[in-house]
């Protein structure tokens, strides 16, 4: 990240705190819903709603004219999107911290691509068993030789779903990335109980990535965050609708938001499916001053809960994301 970067989010921060100046510094965008993968946990529709190409690049020059620092690409898969390169030429090209979520099939062909990005994001279930259980056989062979890739060309983090499958090999996925040298980030699988660990083994869990943290493990979770975690009644509804003490301020729709693949746009996935506003019908950022949040008071989705503490000035969880764009 550039120190205009930094300058700017500061200034759109601090004038969110203290005057409610809504600026969209951060936007995910899902640019497709096509997917070459079946995650088990998956709750996304697989519908050809994509955006054709000008469309996309007009939007994000919108973005960028509003305000907008980071841009967080996500699907669906990206990468199989065969413009996908042009997106990318664009954000470097104005100076955007750029992020890509992927699972990893098609990152070995598209080298030149993630040189462009600033950081990759792989879903890691776990040892192979596990993660080709939870999306098909031959889906782990593909992810560690795209991580054996990407980490020589990106910063790389990979982002695992606590499911009941998985959660005993927390050991095997911190032991993975030390051996390759990227960052590590964890959230439990919320509403399809079926697959949700109960919440006292979670904790546990939770236990051990702050012990594991503390020991020099690559874990990207803030202290913040995870101790948060420890306080949260029941980890298959991510959301509170009354505040309580310690919850950070909910800047979705403020400070950032989700746009879907048809041109949508929300405060965040909860509201996604349900906005009416378009961005390439009403423009960028006529429709983001529009957005409002629901009617939830918290959060615990890792993404989107350290960014609520983080513009909420926490210095703990800037401090931590500080140092990760630093030695990346």
């Amino acid at each position: 990240m550039q120190i205009k970067n930094w300058v700017n989010i500061g200034k759109a921060v601090l004038l969110a705190n203290v005057s409610d100046k809504k600026t969209p510094i951060n936007v995910k965008y899902r640019i497709t819903n096509k997917c070459n993968s079946h995650c088990a946990y998956c709750l996304y529709d697989k519908e050809d709603r994509d955006l054709d190409t000008d469309d996309v690049l007009s939007v994000i020059r919108q973005m960028i004219k509003a305000g907008t620092q980071r841009i967080g690409f996500a699907g669906g898969e990206a990468l199989l999107r065969k413009d996908f390169g042009q997106v990318v030429n664009l954000c470097a090209q104005h100076g955007l911290y750029t992020t890509l979520i992927s699972n990893g099939y098609l990152v070995p062909r598209n080298v030149e691509i993630l040189k462009k990005i600033n950081c990759l994001i792989l879903s890691f279930d776990g040892p192979q068993k596990i993660h080709d259980a939870n999306r098909e056989s031959g889906s782990h062979k593909k992810l560690i030789h795209a991580i054996r890739v990407a980490v020589k060309h990106v910063p790389l983090i990979t982002h695992t779903t606590l499911t009941v499958n998985n959660v005993e090999y927390i050991d095997y996925i911190l032991d993975t990335a030390a051996k390759y040298g990227f960052y590590t980030s964890f959230c439990p699988v919320t509403f399809r109980s079926k697959m949700a660990v109960p919440d006292q083994q979670l904790k546990a869990v939770i236990l051990k990535l702050i012990r594991m943290k503390s020991k020099g493990y690559p874990i990207l979770i803030s202290d913040t965050l995870l101790r948060y975690w420890l306080d949260w009644k029941d980890f298959r509804v991510p959301y509170k609708f009354t505040k309580e003490k310690g919850d950070p301020v909910c800047w979705a729709g403020k400070l950032f938001c989700e746009v879907d693949c048809d041109g949508r746009i929300a405060a965040c996935d909860r509201t996604i499916y349900t906005s009416k506003l378009n961005i390439v019908s009403e423009g960028f950022e006529k429709a983001f001053q529009k957005l409002k949040t629901g009617n939830c008071k918290a959060c615990m989705k890792t993404w989107d809960a350290e960014y609520n503490f983080m513009y909420s000035l926490n210095p703990g969880v800037i401090w931590n994301w500080m140092k990760f764009v630093r030695k990346t």
